[in-house]
């Protein structure tokens, strides 16, 4: 059948941008190691936003505290002022003083400078004792200017406080703008290094899936190259497995090697049988030929021992009497020359018949209606008989049936010219699914009992026919002459 053929399912070096040999499970494990890269990558991160965001949450945190407490200290230094106007109601500017002072030790943990800080204690350490020393001059009687000091003293303590605390409270919302400042900028940073690292690994991934996807796209496509080389008879095509690294792609490689692996021996197995059967077939025909060429030699042998051996003898024996009459009885010697003379014609014409039947090849490359006609219309022409000929149908025998058929007919056509008398033949053949050849005769025809069991040339043309799948009958009627019917059934193929 020739060399086997190859084609490469893989190894193609410009085929895509990355030529992997990855199979379609590996491909998996490797999305779950991209997965866990992007998870990790989404980790860190958020981790490291957390970590920039930290201070901003402590700094609002710290703005959060300082504003509580000035807004504070300004709703208490409201107290004391009211007290001051009206002059009523002390135990609740006390309250507030010392409130005050409550606010800035709260502050004290969150402020950083530290002379604000002291200045912010000094203050409202201050106001407190300003507050009592005032409400102690002004229950007495004679207080003179020093009331209306302490009241300025009172009210300078208190601007003072507020101009600390508005201080502490701008110095935190500028630390605060400080820190904050650049966060934009870094949310647009970390926004695209998210998306970088998300975008190289989906750019690997898809790389990756592309590579795998032709791979097996390659795979598939020369698979189909073989299946059709196949198809065709080609059963040496074969696919190329060796750089194969997908279990699923060489199993199916793997099947469809196996399958043409087991057509070729399948075709191999045929060829052989067919061969086998070609060269059986050639010795059954040459066992035919042979038989058939015994059969007619053993029936001309029989034709010539039966005719033209007696006819020959007779006229031996009329020459041998012509010989002794001669002398003794003259008138005798014109009968048995005229016997001699007829035995001898006798003799030529059943000689004539033998030489026609081996002239007479069956078919020679003819149908068989052709043969017949070519071996009766000379014949008849010979014994003076009228041929009437017809034919039906279509031939759709074999070479086999037409030569059983040609030779069955020539036997029965030589039997009645031998022995008939008769001046009319009629033949004719209907072919169809029972093929039948009718052979008839007006002679002088015979009784069913004169028909002798061993009768040679009726063996001869029922062996024939029966290796065929033929059969034959005889009907006749002395004096209203002979037919025989030819049946073969094609239907016992």
């Amino acid at each position: 059948m020739g060399e086997t053929i190859f084609l490469r399912t893989s190894g193609h070096k410009n085929s895509s941008f990355f030529d992997l040999k990855l199979s379609v499970a590996s491909l998996k494990s490797l999305i779950l190691v991209i997965g866990a890269a992007v998870a990790l990558s989404i980790g860190l991160l958020t981790a490291y936003a957390a970590l920039n965001l930290r201070p901003v949450d402590a700094l609002l945190t710290r703005l959060e505290h300082v504003s509580a407490a000035a807004q504070d200290i300004a709703e208490q230094s409201w107290q004391v002022k009211a007290y001051l106007t009206a002059g009523s109601d002390y135990a609740a500017a006390e309250h507030a003083a010392l409130a005050i002072q409550a606010a800035v030790e709260r502050l004290a943990p969150l402020i950083d400078d530290y002379n604000a800080l002291n200045q912010l204690e000094a203050a409202s350490a201050a106001y407190i004792n300003l507050l009592r020393s005032y409400h102690n001059v002004a229950g007495a009687a004679d207080t003179g200017d020093t009331l209306t000091l302490l009241r300025a003293e009172l009210d300078a303590t208190g601007n003072s406080l507020d101009q600390v605390v508005n201080s502490i409270r701008m110095s935190s919302l500028a630390a605060a703008r400080t820190i904050t400042a650049p966060l934009p900028d870094q949310i647009v940073r970390l926004a695209f290094a998210v998306l970088l690292v998300l975008g190289a690994i989906f750019a690997l991934g898809l790389l990756l899936l592309e590579s795998v996807t032709q791979h097996s796209a390659r795979f598939l496509r020369d698979l189909r190259e073989i299946t059709f080389q196949i198809t065709d008879g080609h059963f040496d095509a074969r696919v190329n497995l060796k750089d194969e690294v997908d279990p699923d792609l060489i199993q199916l490689g793997l099947a469809v090697n196996r399958m043409a692996d087991n057509l070729k021996a399948a075709q191999q197995s045929e060829f052989a049988a067919t061969e086998q059967n070609r060269l059986q077939l050639l010795k059954l025909a040459r066992q035919e030929r042979m038989n058939a060429i015994l059969e007619e030699r053993q029936r001309i042998a029989r034709e010539l021992h039966d005719s033209v051996k007696q006819q020959l003898f007779s006229i031996t024996l009329s020459a041998g009497a012509v010989l002794n009459l001669l002398t003794d009885a003259p008138a005798l010697v014109k009968t048995h020359l005229e016997h001699i003379k007829q035995t001898s014609y006798s003799a030529q014409s059943e000689m004539t018949n033998l030489l026609q039947e081996l002239v007479s090849m069956p078919l020679q490359d003819k149908r068989l209606e052709d043969a017949l006609l070519d071996h009766l219309n000379p014949l008849c022409a010979t014994h003076g008989l009228k041929l009437l000929w017809r034919t039906d149908g279509t031939n759709t025998l074999t070479i086999a049936q037409e030569h059983a058929l040609f030779r069955a007919v020539q036997e029965a056509v030589a039997n009645v010219v031998r022995h008939s008398s008769a001046t009319v033949l009629r033949v004719s053949l209907r072919y169809g699914l029972v093929t039948y050849v009718i052979v008839e005769d007006n002679g002088t025809g015979f009784a069913s009992d004169d028909i002798a069991s061993t009768s040679n040339g009726l063996a001869m043309m029922r062996t024939r026919l029966k290796r065929v799948g033929g059969s034959f009958e005889i009907e006749s009627t002395p004096g209203a002459g002979t037919r025989l019917t030819i049946q073969l059934d094609l239907r016992r193929r």
